[in-house]
């Protein structure tokens, strides 16, 4: 595949995701969560990237200074409340989860909750010196990243993020093993899309097999 157009692709998924995610007067909020709309079109968006042949890899990322803070809790209460219904993020997780081929996150902030749960879905991840992550399932009565933390950060590493839910800044990230590089924030695009472009450079085939 021809590196400008993995620019392009990923350019146009960003700027639909990026222009979704900005309606309404929340939207100027760092730490706004994945509402279904949104959900919705990230979950379409993986889709058409794993279903298009000219596609051998692909980069996950926030806009703004958040990479997801997780599902819209606004909705999650309307929910329970009995004045709305909520899925969370179910469309974001069953397309990275399936996703074929490789899958960067590029983590250029705040990574909590379902969003720290669809970067350790990824293949890889990459961390701006600005990132931060937390796992904070249990104060909520729930278990997010049980299964996949642990072949990620180990065992012992695993159940300390998970039982306290505490934040785990870049630096610590990358000592324990959660992310596989830190560049600073304004050059986590262009890291993501080097490595996006040394992995397309191999058979796509060869690719979706190791996965």
């Amino acid at each position: 595949i021809d590196p400008g157009r993995i620019s392009d692709i990923v350019a146009e998924v960003l700027g639909r995701l990026e222009a979704e995610s900005s309606t309404g007067p929340e939207a100027a909020s760092p730490a706004l969560g994945v509402h279904r709309e949104l959900d919705a079109a990230v979950g379409a968006a993986l889709g058409e990237l794993d279903a298009d042949p000219e596609i051998h890899v692909a980069i996950l990322t926030g806009s703004g200074s958040a990479f997801s803070a997780g599902a819209d809790m606004t909705e999650a209460v309307a929910a329970i409340e009995g004045k709305g219904r909520s899925e969370g993020m179910a469309s974001t997780y069953a397309a990275v989860a399936s996703f074929r081929k490789p899958l960067i996150a590029a983590v250029n902030g705040i990574c909590y909750g379902g969003g720290a749960l669809v970067a350790i879905y990824c293949d890889i991840r990459i961390a701006s010196d600005t990132a931060a992550f937390r796992f904070p399932g249990a104060a909520y009565g729930l278990v997010v990243g049980g299964a996949q933390l642990p072949r990620i950060v180990g065992p012992a590493f695993a159940k300390e993020l998970l039982f306290t839910g505490r934040v785990v800044r870049a630096d610590e990230a990358l000592r324990m093993g959660l992310v596989n590089s830190v560049v600073p924030f304004a050059g986590i695009d262009a890291a993501a899309m080097e490595l996006a472009k040394m992995i397309a450079a191999n058979s796509p085939q060869a690719l979706i097999a190791t996965k």
